[in-house]
């Protein structure tokens, strides 16, 4: 019982707060660390679209779950991700409070069971902040009236539709969909409402959202190139030109770049993730495979420019991934990016996108 009043404290809280933040506070709604309008790659790519289709459907990209709308079972996910949420406690009872607690929320675990932490605090928490701190510099940057308020929104669509896509197959409510909004995805963003927390993100360590160009295959129904993934930079002192690469999300690479005439070189090596499975069918508690990655990226101020990435596994859908983003390639007065798949199985994908659109592929 007291586990249940706290939880709905917890709700009270967040929810409390982040009106506040949202309407009755006179924080300044652009400080512009993490997007000034620049005219080339990732950040001329950006816009409410493109952020809510590549977050939304991340996880599209590993082999366990279908990109092809009719076997997505959308509706049926977004049903339960809203029963889970409007019905938290029973949700967390799926796997109980106290592994809910030691798997979610406590920062220490690194087996299968109590891991699940570690994306909960780099990508909902720091990286879901983030995105929110970006699309209020967007909306304010393109003359948005309330533009912490469209942030929000473009946010929390993008979490709840992600959550909806990771329910396929399951029947039980989503504690982690509990997890993720009420202990991450909301507290980021009013972590990331605050001047000095962007300003850390920007300047002392340089966090970005790097996006895949998502885009509709219309031969199957289908949607491609997806995907959410942050870069990480860290500058030495002693290096000035050399910066260090973390890039984050649906796996993760590490590596180096290096700054020529204002675009920055970068190899990074590491894990892609593969596929979730459950391994608890009681609770469908869930554990990530991994394979090995590696990336070449090119970027420009910290947007991307051109990424190439390759994971190994044989059944991967994405083997080979090349994007290169709108800014770069001119038709006429337009710019245009492009993008290619292709599998060691022979499948191979490649597509349009314009600025600010999901793109069209073959």
């Amino acid at each position: 019982m007291l586990e249940c009043a706290a939880l709905k404290q917890v709700q009270k809280f967040l929810f409390s707060v982040t009106f506040l933040f949202l309407f009755g506070t006179q924080l300044k709604a652009q400080y512009g660390y993490f997007y000034t309008g620049k005219p080339y790659g990732s950040e001329l790519y950006l816009s409410p679209a493109t952020q809510i289709m590549n977050g939304g459907f991340d996880m599209v990209q590993t082999v366990n779950y279908s990109n092809r709308f009719q076997e997505m079972d959308l509706i049926s996910g977004m049903g339960r991700t809203f029963q889970s949420l409007i019905h938290p406690i029973e949700a967390i009872k799926v796997v109980g409070f106290k592994k809910f607690v030691d798997s979610e929320l406590i920062p220490f675990g690194f087996s299968e069971t109590n891991s699940q932490w570690i994306p909960n605090y780099s990508l909902h928490l720091i990286g879901g902040g983030m995105e929110y701190a970006r699309m209020t510099d967007y909306f304010s940057h393109h003359n948005f009236q309330n533009p912490r308020l469209w942030a929000a929104v473009t946010s929390l669509t993008e979490q709840f539709l992600n959550e909806s896509v990771e329910m396929v197959g399951k029947k039980k409510l989503s504690y982690s969909a509990v997890s993720d909004f009420y202990f991450f995805d909301i507290p980021g963003i009013i972590l990331f409402s605050f001047e000095p927390v962007q300003r850390f993100f920007s300047e002392k360590i340089v966090l970005r959202s790097w996006l895949g160009q998502a885009s509709f295959i219309p031969q199957d129904l289908s949607l491609r190139n997806t995907g959410q993934y942050y870069s990480v930079k860290l500058q030495p002192r002693i290096a000035k030109p050399v910066s260090l690469l973390f890039y984050m999300g649906a796996g993760w690479l590490f590596g180096g770049g290096i700054d020529i005439k204002g675009n920055t070189y970068s190899l990074a090596y590491g894990t892609k993730t593969e596929k979730t499975f459950i391994i608890d069918e009681d609770t469908e508690q869930e554990y990530v495979k991994f394979t090995p990655s590696a990336g070449f990226f090119i970027d420009r101020k910290n947007s991307l420019l051109f990424s190439l990435v390759v994971q190994t596994h044989s059944v991967y859908q994405e083997n080979i991934r090349l994007d290169l983003f709108p800014g770069i390639l001119k038709m006429g007065n337009k710019t245009l990016g492009l993008w290619a798949n292709y599998s060691f199985d022979s499948r191979s994908y490649f597509g349009i996108t314009f600025r600010g659109l999901p793109g069209i592929g073959l």
